[in-house]
């Protein structure tokens, strides 16, 4: 909104003549919203603050509200983010008196009819600031799309990733099975040879001991031949001691 003078003044440019101007009052009395107010209202209640933005609805609401009408079932999944006040009124940076007006797409900031005016920009290309919403919400609903796809492409390779994980694991429980199988064969398999290795191992130890006893009777018969040859052998030897003796005399 400007003055007269201020309006007559901004619009001296050859760009800015034809724009249509409405007074304050008239376009009060006709209904037209009047720019005064910086705050955008819940569209439910219209007497909260716009906090949450609902991008499947296209409409922003307070918390309460938005809480309210996405309880359904149906609501419930909706994509919902803080309100950023993309389409609020504020001021311009330049010009800190005037509201702004338009999106500079090149330089990134808003600007005000006295930017617009006094081109600031060199010429860029601009967008109403409902225009920059409808564009973030079009992207928006893209990106949201490409995560339905990429969800649903998880869902279908996650459900196929099960499968083949049970198919191992069905796989893998006859390997074990198998290989079990295989194992209790070769154990009983080895106890049996270890049962036959130890009759034989007794067998001949059996023998070995006999064979043994046999000899220690044969060696116990010598020791005691070999002891009665040592007293023989001392008789002789005193023998043929009294012999000599004799024979001297």
């Amino acid at each position: 909104s400007f003055c007269g003078e201020c309006f007559a003044q901004l619009h001296s440019a050859k760009a800015l003549r034809r724009h249509v101007a409405v007074a304050i009052d008239s376009r009060q009395s006709e209904g037209v919203p009047s720019h005064t107010s910086h705050v955008e209202m819940c569209c439910e209640c219209s007497c909260r603050p716009q906090t949450i933005f609902c991008s499947d609805c296209n409409v922003s609401h307070c918390d309460r509200c938005s809480a309210d009408l996405h309880r359904s079932q149906t609501l419930k999944h909706h994509v919902r983010v803080p309100f950023r006040g993309v389409i609020k009124i504020v001021k311009c940076l330049n010009h800190q008196q005037q509201d702004m007006v338009r999106f500079c797409c090149e330089c990134n900031k808003g600007v005000c009819m006295r930017c617009l005016a006094e081109d600031k920009c060199g010429g860029h290309k601009f967008s109403t600031f409902e225009g920059l919403l409808e564009q973030q919400h079009s992207v928006l609903k893209e990106n949201i799309n490409k995560l339905n796809k990429e969800s649903n492409r998880i869902v279908d390779w996650s459900a196929k990733t099960s499968d083949a994980i049970k198919e191992v694991q069905q796989h893998s429980a006859n390997s074990i099975s198998a290989v079990r199988q295989v194992i209790d064969s070769i154990k009983a398999a080895l106890d049996r040879r270890g049962t036959e290795l130890i009759s034989q191992i007794s067998e001949m130890t059996a023998h070995k001991v006999h064979i043994l006893s046999h000899q220690q009777q044969q060696l116990d018969v010598l020791n005691d031949l070999i002891k009665w040859i040592d007293i023989e052998s001392q008789h002789i030897t005193t023998n043929i001691s009294i012999f000599d003796q004799m024979r001297m005399e």
